[in-house]
């Protein structure tokens, strides 16, 4: 599982990572505000996107390829991802991926406790 260090924003609505990078939550979260938590979110519940339909991109640094599937590794400021993709899907090493995190497949932890909520 891909766990990322953020906080949630003054409206509940995005987790922010350091570098100003947004990532959309499914609402809800607005007690959290400003609370340093732990978004946990599995490599299958990644999907690839466009800038045009609101992808957060990712610079890829190495591709796994595994057989079925292949694994990107990257990273979002200082955290690593790992997002899987088909086994079609090969891109190179550099190049950006606009990804799409499936919201109902979120995960958030108090970053003090590690309780999730």
């Amino acid at each position: 599982m891909n766990l990322l260090t953020g906080r949630v924003n003054n409206e509940g609505t995005h987790f922010e990572l350091d570098g100003g990078i947004e990532l959309p939550l499914n609402g809800g979260y607005r007690q959290y505000a400003g609370r340093k938590m732990t978004l946990g979110i599995r490599p299958e519940h990644i999907a690839l996107s466009s800038q045009a339909e609101g992808g957060v991109p990712m610079v890829m640094d190495t591709l796994e390829i595994l057989g079925a599937d292949n694994l990107a590794h990257g990273r979002w400021g200082e955290q690593k991802l790992v997002v899987r993709l088909a086994h079609q899907e090969r891109p190179t090493a550099g190049s950006t991926l606009w990804l799409h995190l499936a919201e109902n497949q979120l995960h958030l932890f108090d970053g003090e406790t590690g309780q999730r909520v």
